[in-house]
């Protein structure tokens, strides 16, 4: 009878018990209330800290469509922004980090860098993102940076010279004969490297050896662009939707086309250095540029692939090829070599 008696007195004590006792939060309400106590303490830093250092490389109409929406946001802030463009640059920033002059808050850094930068252990690390409103597609698999921009490439040509019939459509056209000496090929194959991913490498670079054949003339960068645009050429293939869309705004008779596959890529990784001075307005600023940024940055046409309502969202969506997230950041330098190899290892002519 006792042993009868204490097992219903267990069996109560399991049912209703817990009643007695502060019940945890959970779910998606508790993730979402510590979410939010997390953002509050970073303005609450940003508050006292007053201001953020940051280095980007973006046009005077990126810079005003993103930075003024932001100081709206947070009034208490001065933002100190300054121009980085470049490698070299950014090898003095390392150097200085490493000696323990932080001048910077945050900064976009170069992908084929960044690793130099994580091995020094100035970055700030396994930053808590997702607590910041970022979706975890924008947020390196690392934790360490955001991203906050997009580029996609494709095929631009002046319609002065190129007949209708003679328009490209797809990567492919761009080995016809017909244009050897009239087009433009950059000897740095970024564009193509989100097609290394989709294609493979043997097609890959099977394609870049038969560009090569084709007699293009070899570019360094995308500057001559504007010699298409002027008539000095016919096409170029391999070019940044943005500067194409950029000097058309200016007058250049220039077009371009989405080569199918298509090809694009998020862009744009930004860091918060370990010993910044402003650590959390830095936070904020990032947070901002990672999540209404993506489509504020379509004011230089470089908005995020991924980012709904964006420009380049808009353009890409429901066709076939690439839009690279992350599988680029690490791997470019190699898929670029690859191809550099393939071309044949050529100089630039055009400039």
């Amino acid at each position: 009878m006792k042993g009868k008696l204490f097992l219903v007195a267990l069996f109560f004590f399991l049912v209703f018990g817990g009643l007695c006792f502060p019940v945890l939060e959970r779910g998606p309400e508790a993730a979402t209330a510590a979410a939010g106590k997390y953002l509050q303490q970073v303005i609450e830093g940003a508050k006292r800290e007053k201001q953020v250092i940051f280095g980007f490389a973006l046009e005077d109409r990126e810079a005003d469509a993103l930075f003024a929406p932001f100081l709206k946001r947070y009034p208490f802030l001065k933002l100190d922004y300054r121009s980085v463009s470049g490698l070299e640059e950014r090898e003095r920033i390392l150097a200085e980090t490493k000696a323990g002059v932080y001048e910077w808050d945050a900064l976009y850094i170069n992908p084929e860098i960044v690793p130099r930068f994580k091995e020094a252990g100035v970055l700030m690390g396994s930053v808590r993102w997702s607590e910041l409103g970022i979706d975890k597609k924008f947020v390196a698999p690392d934790g360490f940076s955001v991203v906050v921009g997009g580029a996609a490439y494709g095929i631009a040509y002046n319609p002065k010279l190129v007949p209708a019939a003679r328009v490209p459509k797809k990567w492919e056209d761009c080995l016809d004969p017909y244009w050897k000496g009239k087009m433009l090929v950059d000897v740095r194959p970024r564009p193509f490297a989100p097609l290394y991913l989709y294609w493979g490498e043997k097609r890959a670079l099977d394609y870049a050896r038969k560009l090569a054949a084709n007699g293009p003339v070899w570019t360094r960068g995308q500057g001559p662009l504007t010699r298409l645009g002027a008539g000095e050429f016919a096409i170029f293939c391999g070019v940044y939707y943005n500067n194409a869309m950029t000097l058309k705004e200016k007058g250049g008779d220039v077009e371009f086309v989405f080569a199918a596959p298509v090809s694009a890529r998020t862009w744009a990784t930004i860091y918060v250095f370990k010993g910044a001075k402003h650590p959390n307005s830095a936070l904020l600023l990032a947070s901002f540029l990672a999540t209404e940024g993506q489509k504020l940055m379509d004011a230089g046409h470089r908005g995020s692939p991924l980012f709904p309502g964006s420009e380049l969202y808009k353009l890409v969506q429901g066709k076939e090829g690439k839009v690279a997230e992350w599988e680029l950041f690490g791997t470019e330098p190699m898929i670029v070599k690859k191809i550099v190899e393939a071309y044949g290892f050529p100089k630039a002519i055009a400039k």
